[in-house]
């Protein structure tokens, strides 16, 4: 089952897999915004770092909820591993579409017929 909700950092409505009980009940990311420069390597390498952290924290978090029977924490696993996955093709899409734009940015300084 899906459901939509509003994106609390950019108002834009979002997708969620799962049911509504699949909460992990885990404290609320830190109210800091991270503003990257898009051509920032070191950069992107670190914020990529940190998402990974967060999801592997949220499932170490999950694997240890004493309050789930066995059942209930695989399929919490699996509805989360779901939503991992939707936010890497998220990301990949990013990926995809800056190398798109970097390489006609490329293309514009290039003189033609060299």
């Amino acid at each position: 089952m899906s459901k939509k909700t509003t994106s609390p950092e950019s108002g834009e409505n979002v997708k969620l897999l799962g049911h509504e009980s699949d909460n992990l009940n885990l404290p609320p990311p830190p109210e800091e915004k991270l503003e990257v420069s898009i051509y920032d390597s070191n950069n992107i390498k670190q914020l990529v770092n940190e998402f990974k952290g967060l999801h592997v924290q949220r499932l170490t978090c999950l694997e240890l909820d004493t309050t789930l029977n066995k059942e209930e924490r695989q399929q919490k696993k699996v509805n989360f591993l779901w939503s991992y996955v939707n936010d890497l093709v998220e990301q990949n899409q990013v990926l995809v579409e800056t190398v798109e734009d970097l390489q006609k940015e490329a293309d514009n300084k290039v003189p033609v017929g060299e």
